[in-house]
Parts: structure tokens; sequence; C-alpha cells
């Protein structure tokens, strides 16, 4: 009982670095700009992107 993995579903990298977002809450910003991805240990010549959660 004790070793359980969960397996999640892998969620697609979709928002690449520089892309602007529209913001749906009420923060009072109509766009966002992706400037870093947090976390991200990529390869030569590929672009950071994120994704969504």
């Amino acid at each position: 009982m004790g070793g359980v993995l969960l397996r999640r579903p892998k969620i697609t990298r979709a928002i690449p670095v520089g892309s602007i977002i529209n913001c749906a809450d009420n923060s009072g910003a109509k766009k966002l700009k992706v400037i870093q991805v947090v976390g991200y240990k990529g390869r030569l010549k590929r672009r950071p992107a994120a994704c969504v959660g």
C-alpha cells in the first residue's frame, strides 16, 4: 500500500516565452506577456514554453 504512483495526464506546453495572452480576471490588465518559465531545464536551441496549471 505504501508506494502508490499517481498518473497525471500530460499537459502540452503550448505557451512559449514572448507570447501575449489575453487576461480574463479582474486584475485590470488586458494582455499579459510571458517573460520566463520557472524551473525550465531545456536543451540547445529549444525555446522554453509553459502550460496551464
